[in-house]
């Protein structure tokens, strides 16, 4: 069975990128695919994901403000932008959230990796949550 892969975008921080590179492949055994610090890679990170090229992206940066403004414009990408566990679990299960924004400067390494591990281990639990997912796909056919 193939590794899920997992596009990881990590603004100025190269470290930090490997770090949680080697937390996905070892913890959670995935394919984690880094992408490079500037803003053309965070938009082609969404739109890997929004051809299934990777199943789940994260993207970090200071405070998680500009993924979470640039990843929900391409389409099929949803992405909460979040700083703490619940959040991390919620907004997999009932929003099947397939991005992630989180800030390096609001977490601390242990909470993000602690949120990146409850985030990976969620499945979107569909049922009544799809309302909402509808409509949000609606809302992007009408921006075609």
């Amino acid at each position: 069975m193939a590794k899920e892969k997992i596009g990881l975008y990590v603004k100025n921080d190269p470290a930090l990128a490997q770090e949680i590179r080697e937390f996905l492949e070892h913890s959670k055994d995935k394919e984690v695919i880094i992408y490079p610090s500037d803003f053309e890679s965070l938009v082609k990170l969404g739109h890997d994901l929004s051809k299934q090229e990777i199943s789940r992206g994260i993207a970090i940066d200071e405070y998680g403000n500009l993924p979470f403004m640039v990843l929900p414009k391409i389409k099929n990408v949803v992405c909460a932008q979040i700083s703490d566990s619940y959040s991390a679990h919620m907004t997999m299960e009932h929003n099947g959230s397939n991005a992630l924004a989180l800030g390096y400067k609001l977490l601390t390494k242990e909470n993000m990796l602690q949120i990146l591990n409850l985030y990976l281990d969620e499945k979107f639990a569909a049922g009544r949550h799809m309302v909402r997912i509808n409509m949000m796909c609606e809302l992007q056919k009408g921006e075609e």
